[in-house]
């Protein structure tokens, strides 16, 4: 399924909506691998919102270890504004 734009513009993610497992692919991911210079950060954080929704009890992401639905959380912080707690990256500041 498609929540919107996030890493790069053609993200999907896999939603087994019974057992509650969310395969994010590159959406999020967890730990130190971030990459947004081909992707749209204030739309990011929307499409992280739509995926929170979901509320995933596994995210399995696109790289690190699998997680629970904090990792968005996680991932959303990393994304968002400096005055957020993010750190405010742009696609034109990669």
């Amino acid at each position: 399924m498609h929540l919107g734009v996030a890493h790069p513009h053609g993200d999907a993610v896999a939603w087994l909506p019974q057992e509650r497992i969310l395969f994010t692919g590159d959406m999020c991911v967890n730990g130190p691998y971030n990459y947004v210079g081909d992707g749209d950060v204030g739309k990011w954080v929307a499409t992280l919102d739509a995926a929170r929704k979901l509320d995933a009890k596994i995210v399995c992401t696109g790289h690190g270890p699998r997680s629970t639905g904090t990792v968005l959380d996680d991932q959303q912080v990393f994304q968002g504004p400096p005055g957020a707690g993010g750190h405010g990256y742009d696609q034109h500041s990669v």
